[in-house]
């Protein structure tokens, strides 16, 4: 979202893989229903995907629809190093994990890639994170690189010590932070790209106030 491009709307996919979302009342579509899906959105010019090793089988599932995710730019994520089970160094478990997501996908290369939790660029390893990061982008296997984040507080930190070209954080009518405290108006002077998640709020800002689950009646 910059001042001299015009908002785009991409996919998420989490709810390929997993039974996700407040709204969600029919678990994970098939994979005909994925099918659909994926040939309605490029009918109608979307043309990104968001996934993550984290969102079941959607990456092994957009891979199967090799003819029809070919035709989509791809933003895939790291998997968190709280995860790492076997002890890899930083740099290790996210090469690793980057080139299983390559495999599941069927591709060489993504759109973007992004660190899942912003505390693995926050923490004693970010520097660490960071160059792999790099790394990955120099080998020409993921275009942009940055982080998904949930609160301006953490995206101001990571902005002020990383030169990301790719975030991707909450947005919506009731959460506008990021533009009322200018953080969008620095993406944009950095040239940096932003992905507003949540933008419906998985789905909470079309259902009926009789259909919202107990913890939102007040």
């Amino acid at each position: 979202l910059s001042s001299n491009l015009e908002p785009k709307l991409a996919l998420g996919t989490v709810q390929f893989g997993q039974a996700y979302g407040i709204s969600n009342s029919k678990g994970i579509p098939s994979e005909s229903e994925i099918e659909a899906i994926l040939e309605t959105a490029l009918a109608n010019g979307v043309d990104m995907l968001d996934t993550a090793p984290a969102y079941g089988a959607s990456e092994t599932i957009l891979g199967r629809l090799l003819n029809i995710s070919k035709e989509f730019c791809i933003v895939t994520k790291t998997v968190p190093l709280n995860n790492n089970i076997d002890n890899q160094s930083p740099r290790d478990s996210i090469l690793r994990a980057f080139e299983q997501s390559l495999a599941r996908l069927q591709t060489d290369h993504v759109y973007g890639l992004m660190i899942h939790l912003a505390e693995d660029l926050l923490g004693e390893s970010g520097d660490v994170v960071w160059r792999t990061l790099e790394e990955i982008q120099t080998s020409a296997s993921a275009k942009l690189i940055g982080t998904s984040c949930y609160t301006g507080s953490e995206l101001t930190t990571i902005l002020s010590r990383y030169p990301i070209s790719l975030v991707q954080a909450p947005f919506n009518i009731f959460d506008q932070n990021l533009l009322h405290k200018g953080i969008l108006a620095d993406l944009s002077a950095g040239n940096v790209e932003f992905h507003a998640r949540s933008i419906f709020l998985q789905g909470l800002a079309f259902m009926s106030p009789e259909n919202l689950p107990a913890g939102f009646s007040s």
